[in-house]
């Protein structure tokens, strides 16, 4: 599929779905897109439920959330960040 539709694959779930991919920059496309998709901001949870654990969970979505921005910027402006 990725040959198909232009995209790298960059994660399936444990039964196989592909669940990160991404569209590279190219002639056509000025800039990359990543697509994170199931399960990650599906599970959106707040306190009080049974999935909610306070510096786990909602640590792990930041922290996937900054590094997909981070990953997105171009390599000039990550490189000043350092």
């Amino acid at each position: 599929i990725s040959a198909k539709v232009g995209c790298n694959l960059l994660a399936k779930d444990g039964d196989g779905d592909i669940v990160i991919w991404e569209f590279p920059a190219d002639g056509e496309r000025k800039g990359k897109v990543l697509c994170i998709g199931t399960p990650l901001y599906d599970w959106h949870t707040t306190e009080g439920t049974w999935r909610w654990t306070e510096g786990y969970f909602h640590n792990n979505v930041l922290d996937m959330t900054s590094n997909a921005i981070n990953y997105l910027k171009p390599a000039s402006e990550t490189a000043s960040a350092e």
